[in-house]
Order: structure tokens, then C-alpha cells, then sequence
């Protein structure tokens, strides 16, 4: 009786049992996923799992790779199959060096490396961008690894920079800008660096590290000219760059020209290699101051009138000239420019001389009462023809005298000259 009590309520439990089950199925997104009992530790299988629910409830725990975990509970009220689509644990992205996050195609940045990106249920692709470095791309999705590490390849951009300030850079003459200067160096390029005051330098680059370039420019050396006299002026093609002294910074062969007024202007040719100082001394110009005595007098050259003096005039060959005043005796003079100043003597011209009035003699007087004999007026003619033939004589010795006068004026004067 006991025994057939027993069979009977193990068959009621049974028909119980079979009865109070529910048929449940878990399946995750994405499949594959393995589940756990609640406390994780035991794994009972991979998604989709087919398991059946009591009376009571069951717990379960579902992990996969890159997801992260999540719980299911079940009870008898469950669905028959429940699905779960499972989180995606964001990946961390890090490059050498940092770099901005692009989406692939737009121009506006998510952000910068380090950083960690979603999964999403498609790849998703990135561009890292970092200044003087190739773009990269990457492509992020649930079979990416965790961290997505990124070494950024290094563009061939060489900054040029120089000492001091202020220096141009060059290539192939055309300016590229004022250092410091970023350049893409995919060829060999070979470029100058030019400043006022400084020597050139020239360099060559290849695009090979390192990717900077400093270069320090050699200033001219520093050259004061100093002249004779003292207030001589200084010029440079033309232009007056100052007077005298001056500092002129001198890297290449330069030509000065110095001039000073009344003297001849010199040239002088300044290198690199020329002593700190440099002096020029400018020879003066034969100016010739002309005089005479007495003053006021004109003078004349090449029987021009160059002026009344006292007068100036540049002799740089020997010049004869011709000095004349009223009253006065011309007088020449061979000027060589040796002497300063030159004074010409005149002599007055002498005064003509005059002959002497000639006083006739006296006349005889006829008395009326008495009367001449024949043989007195016969005595007579002879005294008048002496009184002509005396006259003749006074006359004669005048011009005598006259022409001894010039004579002697005439040797005088050669003399002198």
C-alpha cells in the first residue's frame, strides 16, 4: 500500500514537472556570445542557447569579446525566445604623435587622439590627422583591437629658421618668405638665406631628418672711412651714404667714391678683407689766386676776359695770361698752378714826349727914314736862311730824342717779359 502511495505521487511530481517547464531560447547581437551561470563562473554555453524555465527563476550572465557583459533573467512568464543585443565596449585610439579625428570625408574633427570610439553595428572609418605628418586612416568596428595603436608617418616639411630676425629665405632667386619658413622638401632643394649687413648662406636640404634647420648668418665686417680734409663726403653708386667718418659694413667688393669741394674727387675699393679703417686723402686743385698792381685790372686768357681781378681760376696745365688796365702797359704772365696766388705788376705808360716850341727870330725892322743900300738887303738873305736851316735842326733833334725813347721803352719791355 505504501509503495503503491509512493508511485503514484512520483508520477504527480513528473506529470507536474513536465507540466510547469517553459521552453526558453537566448539569442544575443551578435550571436556567439558565451553565457554563464549568474555567478559568471561557469559557462553552460554560447548564444543561441536553448534552455526551459521552472517554477522558479533563472539567472544567467552574457559575455563576448569587446561587448560588454549583461545579465538575463528568466521566469516562467518569459518570452520563448528573448534577444539581446549587446553593448560594444568603445576602443581606445592612440597615435605617435597626438592627432586630430576625422569621420571619413568631412572637415570637422570628433576630436584628438587619445580617445576612446564607440563600436558600432557597421565598420566605421577615420581619418588622424597631425600637422607635418601623412594623413592615416583606420577602420573601427567590433573585430578592432583594443587599443587601436597608430604611428603617424612624418612628412619630408623642414622648418628653416635663422639667427638674427629678419632673414629672407630664397630659392632659385624668388623669394619664399622670412625665416622661419616650413618647407616640403620631396626633392633635393637647395635654398639662401639673405639678410642686409650679413653674409649669404647656402643650404641643401633632401627631405631626410632632421626636419629642422638653423642656420646664424656672419654679419659684414664693420669698416669706417675717414678722410682728408676732413669735411670730404662719401658716395656709393651715386648716392651719398655720409660724411666723412663714416661706418659702412662691407661683405663683398664695394666701390667709394670721396669727394670734398676744390679737390679731386678718389675712389676707393672696399672688400671684406680691407683693414678696419680705411683713410682717403684727396688731392686739392690748383686754384690760383690773381692779383695786380695797382688793382682793378682785367685779365684775360686765350683773349677771352676771364674777369677783373682780384680773381680765382683753376690751372691744371701752364696758361699764359694777359693782364690789362688803362693807362697801364699789358703785361703777360705763365701761370702753372704751383703758386697760390699770383701779382702782376703793371708799368703806366710813359707820357709822349713833346718838342719844344720853336721861337722864331727876331725880324729885322726896315727903318723908313733911311733906306737900305742895296748891298745890306744883299746881307740879309744869309740871316734869313739861317734862321730856317735852325728851325730844321730843332725839329730833327726832337725826333731824335723821340725814337732813342722808344727804343728803350721797346728793351725795357722784353726784358721784363
Amino acid at each position: 500500500m505504501i509503495n503503491k502511495l509512493a508511485g503514484q505521487f512520483f508520477v504527480l511530481t513528473l506529470v507536474l514537472a513536465i507540466c510547469g517547464c517553459a521552453p526558453v531560447t537566448i539569442e544575443t547581437i551578435p550571436t556567439g556570445a558565451a553565457l554563464y551561470s549568474a555567478d559568471g563562473k561557469t559557462q553552460l554555453g554560447t548564444t543561441p542557447y536553448n534552455t526551459s524555465v521552472f517554477v522558479s527563476d533563472k539567472n544567467f550572465t552574457v559575455s563576448k569579446e569587446h561587448y560588454f557583459d549583461d545579465k538575463v533573467r528568466l521566469s516562467f512568464n518569459s518570452p520563448r525566445q528573448i534577444d539581446l543585443k549587446l553593448r560594444a565596449v568603445p576602443v581606445m585610439i592612440s597615435s605617435t604623435p597626438n592627432a586630430q579625428i576625422y569621420p571619413s570625408g568631412s572637415e570637422t574633427a570628433i576630436g584628438s587622439t587619445p580617445r576612446k570610439m564607440p563600436i558600432y553595428d557597421k565598420d566605421r572609418t577615420y581619418t588622424l590627422k597631425a600637422p607635418d605628418y601623412f594623413d592615416q586612416e583606420i577602420t573601427v568596428g567590433s573585430k578592432s583591437p583594443d587599443p587601436i595603436v597608430v604611428k603617424l608617418e612624418r612628412r619630408p616639411i623642414v622648418t628653416i629658421s635663422a639667427t638674427p630676425a629678419g632673414v629672407d629665405v630664397y630659392e632659385n632667386n624668388k623669394l619664399i618668405g622670412s625665416a622661419p619658413v616650413k618647407e616640403e622638401i620631396l626633392t633635393r632643394r637647395t635654398f639662401e638665406l639673405r639678410k642686409p649687413g650679413y653674409f649669404t648662406k647656402v643650404g641643401t636640404l633632401t627631405g631626410a631628418p632632421p626636419y629642422e634647420l638653423n642656420v646664424t648668418l656672419r654679419p659684414f665686417p664693420t669698416i669706417t672711412i675717414t678722410a682728408t680734409p676732413s669735411d670730404a663726403q662719401v658716395y656709393r653708386a651715386g648716392k651719398l651714404i655720409g660724411k666723412a667718418p663714416t661706418q659702412l659694413a662691407v661683405g663683398e667688393e664695394t666701390v667709394l667714391e670721396v669727394r670734398a669741394d676744390r679737390f679731386y674727387p678718389q675712389n676707393v675699393t672696399l672688400t671684406s678683407g680691407s683693414t678696419a679703417q680705411v683713410n682717403v686723402t684727396l688731392k686739392a686743385m690748383p686754384y690760383v689766386k690773381i692779383g695786380s698792381e695797382p688793382t682793378g685790372a682785367e685779365v684775360f686768357i686765350d683773349g677771352k676776359s676771364a674777369g677783373v681781378v682780384p680773381i680765382e681760376k683753376l690751372i691744371e696745365k701752364n696758361t699764359v695770361i694777359e693782364v690789362r688796365k688803362a693807362g697801364f702797359i699789358s703785361k703777360t704772365a705763365t701761370l702753372t698752378g704751383a703758386d697760390k696766388q699770383v701779382t702782376v705788376t703793371l708799368e703806366a705808360v710813359p707820357a709822349p714826349v713833346v718838342p719844344a716850341p720853336v721861337v722864331p727870330a727876331p725880324e729885322v725892322l726896315a727903318t723908313p727914314a733911311v733906306q737900305a743900300p742895296e748891298a745890306t738887303a744883299t746881307n740879309s738873305i744869309p740871316a734869313t736862311t739861317s734862321a730856317t736851316g735852325s728851325n730844321r735842326n730843332l725839329w730833327i733833334a726832337g725826333f731824335a730824342i723821340i725814337a732813342i725813347a722808344l727804343a728803350i721803352f721797346f728793351v725795357i719791355k722784353r726784358k721784363k717779359q
